[in-house]
């Protein structure tokens, strides 16, 4: 029969915006990944008012956020699935939860974490919107841990 209770999780969303301190959310993503057997999809989003990072930039930055999370693996027998995607929006939050919606993520992981004050509350305020706006559940971290 059906096993009752077990949620299924298939595709976690981790948006990015490549900043360090988001090795927290990456590697708590990259766990809940691995137990569950579920695709992580990293995603930057390009704000239409923002700064533009040129492809090779964003390629580099991908590429390292990756590895990082390939290198969680304990055995090379443990497949994670990782795709990176780059998207325009008018703003992050809606940018998030439009691509959750329509590539049918099952989850969102973000943190509340960002570099300078100012950054932690534009940051903090994506999460909040995207917690508001989404549908499906916003795993949200708490704002930076040992952050000054």
């Amino acid at each position: 029969g059906k096993k009752k209770g077990r949620a299924r999780l298939g595709k976690i969303l981790v948006p990015t915006d490549f900043s360090g301190r988001e090795d927290i959310e990456r590697n708590f993503a990259g766990m809940l990944a691995l137990k569950f057997g579920a695709e992580l999809r990293l995603l930057h989003v390009l704000e239409l008012h923002g700064h533009e990072f040129s492809s090779a930039e964003l390629d580099g930055m991908f590429e390292l956020a990756v590895e990082r999370l390939k290198s969680l693996r304990t055995k090379p027998s443990r497949a994670m699935k990782v795709t990176e995607d780059v998207i325009r929006a008018i703003n992050a939050a809606s940018g998030i939860v439009e691509y959750a919606r329509t590539n049918r993520s099952d989850m969102i992981v973000m943190s509340t974490c960002a570099q300078s004050k100012l950054g932690r509350f534009l940051l903090g305020s994506t999460t909040e919107k995207v917690i508001s706006y989404s549908p499906l559940p916003v795993f949200a971290i708490p704002a930076c841990i040992g952050a000054d």
